[in-house]
C-alpha cells in the first residue's frame, strides 16, 4: 500500500480483500510504493504483512481456497 503497513490495515477495515505492492527487500522495486515505507526491512512482503492483517481479525486463505474460488467464479 502507498501508506505504508498502516494503510493497507485501514483500507483492509474499510473493505479491501486484496494486498498489492509486496516487495522483496534489496529489488530495488521502490516505484509508487515509496522506498520509504517499510521494504527493506521486510514489512512489505507476505510473511511481513501477515501479522498487521492478523491484528485486525483477518487471516490468509490457503492457496488452495484461492484456486477453489477462482474456479467457482469462472463457472458462474
Amino acid at each position: 500500500d502507498i501508506d505504508g503497513v498502516k494503510g493497507l490495515q485501514l483500507r483492509l477495515m474499510a473493505g479491501a480483500n486484496v494486498v498489492t505492492s509486496l516487495i522483496p527487500p534489496g529489488s530495488g522495486l521502490a516505484g509508487v510504493a515509496q522506498s520509504r515505507l517499510n521494504i527493506e526491512c521486510g514489512s512489505r512482503t507476505v510473511k511481513g504483512v501477515q501479522p498487521y492483517i492478523e491484528q485486525i481479525g483477518l487471516k490468509f486463505a490457503p492457496r488452495k481456497r484461492y484456486i477453489e474460488w477462482v474456479k467457482e467464479k469462472s463457472l458462474h
